[in-house]
C-alpha cells in the first residue's frame, strides 16, 4: 500500500462525523460547582462546562490562564494559542484545529474544538505535559473536576467537602483519580493494523506479553541487527501468530541505487529464511517509502513491486520514540483510529511502547466496531523469489 494513498486528509468529513459525539458530562442544571481550580471552583463552571468528546475531556483554554504562573498567547496571523508555563510551551492550530506542536515532540496530530466562544482543549495532555494536578471524584451519575498548580497540597475531596459536599461518597474518603473515561463509540466499523518497527530488541517480549494478554496480533518489521540478536523472538512472533515484514538489513535510510536496497532486503530475507524457514514480501522502509524511494528513480516502486516486495507505509504515527509518556502515546493512537478510514498505526520497539498498548486496547475492548489485525502476505519458498 502506497503511503500516498493512505494519507487522504477528510477533515471536514471528520469533523462533521464528530460533531454529534459530543457529550455533556454535567447538566446546565447543576447548582453545586464541578469544576475546580487550585482550591476554588472555576468562576464560570456553571456558564461553560467541561466535555467529555470521543474518548477524552475537553476543557477550554481559558481554564488553564486561572492557574499560577500560566500564560495564554494568541496569534492570530499564525493562526495558533499557546499556553506557556514556566519554559515550556504547548501550542495549538486554531485554523483547522487539527494539530498542536510541542518543542519536544514536533507537530502533531490532536484535535481541538471551538465552542462557546472558546477553543476546547485536551485537559489530561496539558496536565501531565506541564506538570500539573489532575484529579476527577464521581459519585451518583456525577464527576467533579480539579486542576492545580503541582505545588498545591489540598485534594479534590478536601475541596468538595467546603463547596460541594453532597457529592462526597459517605462510606469511604478515598480520592478517584482516573485517566478519561473511554466508552463512546467512534463512528462506523474500523479494522486496525498494528504495526511494530526496529524489531526485535530488548522492549520486543514486553510488547509480545503486552499483545498476548490482550489477545491482539500485530505485524512486526524486522531489522537485520534485530534478527541476528534475538532469533528466538522472531520465532516466538510467528508462533503466536503475529506477521512479519521486513525493515531492511542495515536500517540506512538512503541507498546509492535501487539494485542495492534490493540486495539489502534479500540479504536480510535470506537471513530471516535461515531463522524461520520462510522469506517474507511485506516491506517497510525507514521512515517511509517516499523518504526513501524518491532519489532512486521514478521505476523505484515498479523495481520493488517486481522484486517481489509490498510497501506498507503508515498513517499514524504515535512518536513513541519521541521524549513522551505512555498515556500521550496511547491517545495519539486512539485519536488516528478514530480519523482514518484504514488505521495503520506506527509503533516502534521502543521503552513506553507496552505501557502504551493497553490505553488503546482497552478503547477498543468497548468497541465491537474496531477490529484488529495483521498484514498477512508470505512469500513460502515454493513460490520462485525474483
Amino acid at each position: 500500500m502506497n503511503r500516498s494513498n493512505i494519507r487522504v486528509l477528510t477533515l471536514a468529513a471528520a469533523l462533521m462525523l464528530l460533531l454529534p459525539l459530543w457529550l455533556h458530562v454535567s447538566s446546565a442544571g447543576d447548582d453545586a460547582p464541578l469544576l475546580f481550580i487550585n482550591n476554588a471552583p472555576w468562576y464560570r463552571a456553571k456558564q461553560i462546562k467541561y466535555e467529555k468528546i470521543i474518548n477524552l475531556y475537553y476543557v477550554p483554554m481559558s481554564v488553564f490562564d486561572a492557574l499560577d504562573d500560566v500564560e495564554l498567547v494568541e496569534d492570530t496571523r499564525q493562526a495558533t494559542m499557546m499556553i506557556r508555563y514556566g519554559n515550556k510551551y504547548f501550542s495549538f492550530d486554531t485554523a483547522t484545529g487539527e494539530w498542536a506542536y510541542t518543542e519536544e515532540s514536533g507537530q502533531f496530530y490532536l484535535k481541538t474544538y471551538r465552542m462557546y466562544s472558546e477553543r476546547y482543549v485536551p485537559v489530561e495532555l496539558i496536565c501531565e505535559y506541564f506538570g500539573f494536578r489532575y484529579e476527577t471524584y464521581e459519585n451518583g451519575g456525577k464527576m467533579a473536576m480539579r486542576i492545580s498548580n503541582p505545588e498545591n497540597t489540598k485534594d479534590i475531596e478536601d475541596i468538595l467537602q467546603i463547596y460541594n459536599p453532597s457529592l462526597v461518597k459517605k462510606e469511604t474518603t478515598a480520592v478517584t483519580t482516573a485517566p478519561p473515561v473511554i466508552d463512546e463509540p467512534i463512528f462506523g466499523d474500523r479494522t486496525v493494523y498494528l504495526t511494530f518497527e526496529d524489531a526485535p530488541n530488548e522492549y520486543t517480549a514486553e510488547i509480545l506479553d503486552t499483545l498476548s494478554k490482550y489477545n491482539c496480533k500485530a505485524t512486526f518489521f524486522i531489522t537485520g541487527e534485530g534478527a541476528l540478536r534475538y532469533p528466538q523472538l522472531i520465532r516466538r512472533m510467528l508462533v503466536e501468530g503475529h506477521s512479519i515484514g521486513l525493515h531492511t538489513m542495515t536500517g540506512a535510510e538512503e541507498y546509492e541505487s535501487i539494485d542495492a536496497l534490493i540486495d539489502d532486503l534479500d540479504s536480510l530475507n535470506d537471513l530471516l529464511r535461515r531463522i524461520t524457514k520462510q522469506r517474507f514480501r511485506l516491506l517497510r522502509l525507514p521512515e517511509g517509502s517516499s523518504a526513501t524511494l524518491a532519489a532512486l528513480g521514478e521505476d523505484a516502486y515498479d523495481r520493488i513491486a517486481a522484486a517481489g516486495y509490498m510497501i506498507w507505509d503508515w498513517n499514524v504515527d504515535v512518536l513513541d520514540t519521541a521524549k513522551t509518556t505512555a498515556n500521550r502515546i496511547g491517545y495519539r493512537a486512539i485519536d488516528g483510529v478514530g480519523y482514518y478510514d484504514i488505521p495503520v498505526l506506527r509503533y516502534h520497539s521502543a521503552e513506553l511502547t507496552a505501557a502504551s498498548l493497553p490505553i488503546l486496547f482497552n478503547y477498543i475492548s468497548e468497541n465491537e466496531q474496531i477490529s484488529v489485525a495483521t498484514i498477512t502476505v508470505a512469500m513460502p519458498e515454493t513460490i520462485p523469489y525474483k
